[in-house]
C-alpha cells in the first residue's frame, strides 16, 4: 500500500451526461478492501486548475495513508462473507493477485455486489437454501419485463465458490463445508453465444470505416477476422502503471515488429500460445496493412487517429459499434464475434479442426469447438455426404 504518490495521486476525471467534467479522487482498491472510506471524493475545484486539484488529491491521499498506518493495518476474519472478501482481495498470497487487470476489474464489481447484498451474513449460519434464494434474487430483471439476469446471478455464485475455496485454504471454519455444498448444486448459466460475424458483414464494416474516416478500425477489424485474433491481441489494453499511482501504460497489443513481411508472430495475451498468421494470404487484411505508410510502421499497429495513441477498449467498442450500425450490422452482432466468425468460416470451408485450433491459437480443441458456430453450411454438407452414401449403397446392392 505504501507507494510514492505523484503530484495528484488518485486523480480521475468523470464526464457527466450533461457534458460537465468533474474532477474526483479515488482511493486505491487495496485501501478500499481494507475498509477505507470514502473511496471516492468529488473535488469541488476548477477542473482546469491543476494546482488546486493536486493539493486536494495530496490532502485525501495523506488522510488515507494516516488511516492505514494508525487505524487499520489489515482485515480480520470475523466469520462473515464481507470479512472473507476483504482478506481475499488484500492478501498478497491470494490468487486474486495473480489475475490479469481486466479480470480483477470484473472480480471487483462482483465482490462489491456480494458485500452489498450478503456481506453481513455469517458463514457458519449458511445452508444450500440460502444460495438458491440468493441466486433467484440476483437473477431478477432490473427493469420490470426485461429478461432475467442469469449471467449476473451465475457469476456471483461462481465467485462464492472462489471465496469458500480460498477460505478453506486459509483454514477458516465452515468454508470447506460450504464449498462442498455448492459443488453439489447446479445453477443455470447463460447459454453459449451463437452469434458470429460473417465475411460479408466484415467487408461492410471495413468499407464503412473508411467512408467515416476510421482507417484504424478497418485495419483492426480485418486483422481480427482474418487472423482469428482476440480483440486484446490486436488493440492491446491500458493497465495501471506501477511506477505512477494514478497513471496507466499500454501493453499486450500488436506491434509492427510482430509483422515482418506481413507474417504475424506473437504470443497471445490470454494463454501464451504462439500465433503465426501469414496475412499475405488474406485479401482483406493485406491491403489494410499496406495502406499504412512505411514511415508509420513503428510501435503499436492500431492507433486512434483522434488521440494518436492506442485505443482504450471502451472507446474502440463504442466507435466500432457506430461504424457497424452505419454499415447495417444488427446490434446483436458484436466486435467480439470476429474471432468466432473467422473460425466458423474456416470450418464451413472444410478446414481441419486441429488446423483451426492452431490458427486461433487455442491450447485446447474444445475451445475451438465453442467458437465454431453451428451453421446450415455444416448440416448441408452432412446431408450431401449421407445422400451420396445412400446412392453408393444402392449401386452396390444393384450390382
Amino acid at each position: 500500500m505504501a507507494r510514492e504518490p505523484s503530484d495528484a495521486p488518485g486523480f480521475e476525471r468523470k464526464k457527466e451526461r450533461s457534458g460537465i467534467i468533474v474532477p474526483r479522487w479515488r482511493a486505491p482498491k487495496k485501501a478500499v478492501a481494507l475498509g477505507y472510506r470514502p473511496s471516492l471524493v468529488r473535488l469541488y475545484v476548477d477542473p482546469n486548475d491543476h494546482v488546486a486539484i493536486a493539493d486536494r488529491c495530496r490532502e485525501e491521499w495523506a488522510k488515507m495513508v494516516a488511516w492505514l498506518a494508525n487505524e487499520h493495518s489489515e482485515p480480520r476474519f470475523v466469520g462473515t462473507i464481507g470479512s472473507l472478501i476483504d482478506i481475499y482481495a488484500s492478501d498478497e498470497n491470494s490468487p486474486y493477485q495473480d489475475l490479469r487487470y481486466r479480470s480483477q476489474v470484473n472480480y471487483d464489481k462482483q465482490l462489491r455486489l456480494l458485500k452489498e447484498t450478503v456481506g453481513e451474513r455469517r458463514i457458519d449460519k449458511l445452508t444450500g437454501d440460502d444460495f438458491s434464494r440468493w441466486y433467484r434474487k440476483w437473477r431478477e430483471p432490473k427493469p420490470p419485463g426485461s429478461p432475467p439476469r442469469i449471467g449476473r446471478a451465475h457469476s456471483l455464485i461462481t465467485r462464492l465458490r472462489t471465496l469458500f475455496g480460498y477460505g478453506q485454504r486459509r483454514g477458516y471454519p465452515n468454508c470447506e463445508k460450504l464449498k462442498n455444498v455448492l459443488a453439489e448444486m447446479r445453477f443455470k448459466a447463460t447459454p453459449p453465444r451463437k452469434v458470429f460475424i460473417t465475411y460479408r458483414q466484415v467487408v461492410a464494416v471495413i468499407a464503412k470505416a473508411h467512408e467515416l474516416n476510421e482507417p484504424a478500425l478497418a485495419l483492426a477489424q480485418a486483422l481480427q477476422f482474418e487472423g482469428t485474433l482476440r480483440q486484446i491481441d490486436v488493440i492491446g489494453e491500458w493497465l495501471p502503471d506501477p511506477e505512477r499511482p494514478s497513471g496507466f501504460r499500454w501493453a499486450n497489443g500488436l506491434l509492427w515488429q510482430h509483422l515482418p513481411d506481413y507474417v504475424l508472430t506473437k504470443d497471445t495475451t490470454k494463454t501464451g500460445q504462439e500465433s503465426r498468421i501469414d496475412f499475405k494470404l488474406y485479401p482483406l487484411a493485406l491491403p489494410e496493412l499496406q495502406r499504412v505508410p512505411p514511415d508509420k510502421r513503428v510501435g503499436p499497429v492500431i492507433i486512434d487517429g483522434l488521440t494518436e495513441q492506442p485505443f482504450k477498449s471502451s472507446t474502440y467498442r463504442r466507435r466500432w459499434r457506430a461504424v457497424a450500425r452505419a454499415a447495417g450490422i444488427p446490434n446483436y452482432v458484436m466486435n467480439r464475434d470476429s474471432r468466432a466468425g473467422g473460425v466458423t468460416e474456416g470450418s464451413d470451408a472444410g478446414a481441419d479442426l486441429e488446423h483451426l485450433r492452431v490458427h486461433a491459437s487455442h491450447a485446447d480443441g474444445r475451445t475451438t469447438q465453442r467458437y465454431n458456430r453451428r451453421t446450415l453450411t455444416k448440416t448441408r454438407a452432412v446431408a450431401r455426404l449421407r445422400v451420396a452414401h445412400r446412392e453408393a449403397g444402392n449401386e452396390e446392392n444393384d450390382a
